[in-house]
């Protein structure tokens, strides 16, 4: 996934497959908060766009800091109540089969 800011940089992610939740901050006014669910990464900027282009930044650099230490960036995703069910379904049974494919050599 490619992201382009309004400063003309472009920033490629990885992952294109993530979760983003977006919504208005219920304590703050013009604020709005980003929620990668995967890794549960949260961010917040001044609009929805802003909000989800932070949290996509932040994703992206958690994911890449957590491989760099031979950490999964998966291990920590948001808890339940904070996915819509199709979509936790759907990430289950991905980690599941994401765990099985990791085979360790004695």
């Amino acid at each position: 996934m490619k992201v382009e800011y309004e400063s003309g940089d472009v920033v490629e992610y990885e992952h294109p497959e993530l979760t983003y939740v977006v919504y208005p901050s219920e304590d703050l006014d013009g604020v709005w908060i980003g929620h990668c669910l995967e890794t549960d990464v949260v961010s917040q900027g001044e609009g929805a766009e802003q909000a989800l282009l932070m949290v996509m930044e932040a994703a992206g650099i958690t994911v890449a800091l957590d491989r760099r230490e031979g950490r999964d960036p998966f291990d920590r995703c948001a808890p339940p109540e904070e996915w819509p069910p199709e979509k936790l379904a759907e990430w289950t049974e991905k980690r599941r089969q994401m765990r099985k494919l990791r085979v360790v050599k004695a």
